[in-house]
């Protein structure tokens, strides 16, 4: 129990708070007396990863503790947080999103469903081409899907052996890119079409649906690219999966410039959404070589699943081009601070970083993988959760 608590509070120290929640949730199992304090803990460093939905949960539970106490000015003050936390975003009275805050992803999947409409698909009809834009999330409610892909083996998607519903697990659901293969009904199928702009909306309004989908990517997206990826690959799964959690996502315009030449920017992007390119950048009362691209020169261009300026996340490292956004972009960035706490038991990290930024610009630049791409293309497994488990 001591060195449970000394290890969370070297990650706190270190800002590591994904680490420092894991570590929380030990003591609160080992803890026989019940201390608030841990708990209290426990929500604040949920609140400091991001996770809102258990941070307010936390919070209720501590709320409603002080008040049997009668201790209602505690309480009123840790109502101001709660009441801050849920502030962003208005909560909607849609079908069980009190449930969703438990973290229960049966009940997203409920959600999605109630927002689908019904569509049966005829043996060997396809439900979309490799190549189609992704307009629609599909559930596979009855029957069983062909994947297919010129360059891969079939894979089936069934709900023969359990009779759960499925849902159609493609990247394009989370980078709006075009559908990676082809889906023909093996036999005649029931699903349900949602149309990604129905999705969208919902996220505005609803801070437990824009959570729940957000862990979804996280996990089924995120966290397989991180796989593949030569800094992250040796990484065990539970915290490859804690990591994707501390990517920032931020958004950038059309033409708007993400960094520029010769600038020390201290974090990595992942780019989930849109296109940006790398440009070369004369700097002024520099020499020019007969060598030298051009300004404006386009180096690499960047697509969702790669990583853009991994150099970042070395102190005093500047950045070797300029990046531009050629579309709108949503990016995932992972600071230089918080790579700092991830690496500081893991030096390998570091060795496998300086690797990679000694390459050329247009090298450092890698897609996903076919077969990485193949892996996060199959079906994703809403699985039921108990109350007490943890939602990344």
């Amino acid at each position: 129990m001591y060195q449970l608590l000394r290890n969370a509070r070297k990650a706190v120290s270190n800002k590591d708070y994904a680490e420092a929640c894991a570590l929380y949730r030990d003591i609160l199992e080992h803890d026989k007396l019940g201390n608030i304090d841990y708990k209290f803990r426990l929500a604040w460093c949920s609140e400091k990863a991001g996770y809102i939905n258990d941070a307010c949960f936390l919070y209720e539970e501590i709320i409603f503790y002080y008040n049997q106490k009668n201790e209602q000015a505690t309480a009123a003050s840790l109502q101001v947080i709660l009441n801050r936390l849920r502030k962003p975003k208005e909560m909607t009275s849609a079908i069980d999103f009190e449930a969703l805050a438990s973290a229960d992803r049966t009940r997203l999947m409920r959600q999605l469903r109630h927002m689908g409409t019904e569509q049966t698909l005829e043996k060997g009809k396809a439900l979309f081409e490799e190549g189609d834009v992704a307009k629609n999330l599909w559930v596979l409610v009855r029957g069983c899907l062909l994947q297919s892909k010129e360059t891969r083996e079939h894979a089936m998607l069934s709900t023969e052996e359990d009779g759960r519903p499925k849902l159609l697990g493609e990247a394009s659901v989370f980078t709006l890119q075009r559908r990676e293969f082809t889906v023909t009904a093996s036999i005649h199928s029931k699903l349900l079409s949602i149309p990604l702009e129905k999705i969208t909306h919902l996220r505005q309004k609803s801070i437990d649906f824009d959570i729940a989908m957000e862990h979804l990517m996280r996990e089924y997206w995120v966290a397989p690219i991180l796989t593949s990826h030569p800094i992250f690959q040796r990484v065990n799964d539970i915290d490859r999966v804690r990591i994707s959690h501390l990517f920032e996502p931020i958004e950038q315009r059309v033409g708007e410039c993400l960094m520029r030449r010769n600038e020390e920017h201290p974090a990595a992007y992942l780019l989930q959404e849109g296109c940006l390119f790398l440009l070369h950048e004369c700097l002024e009362n520099a020499e020019k070589n007969d060598d030298d691209p051009e300004d404006g020169a386009l180096l690499a261009s960047v697509l969702p699943g790669s990583f853009v300026h991994l150099g970042g996340l070395l102190r005093g490292y500047e950045s070797s081009c300029r990046i531009v956004a050629i579309t709108p972009v949503r990016l995932l960035r992972l600071n230089q601070e918080t790579f700092e706490s991830i690496s500081t038991r893991r030096p390998w990290m570091i060795q496998a970083l300086l690797r990679l930024v000694r390459l050329p610009v247009k090298e450092q630049v890698a897609q996903p993988s076919e077969a990485t791409l193949w892996k996060i293309n199959h079906d994703i497994e809403l699985r039921q959760v108990a109350q007490d488990d943890e939602y990344d």
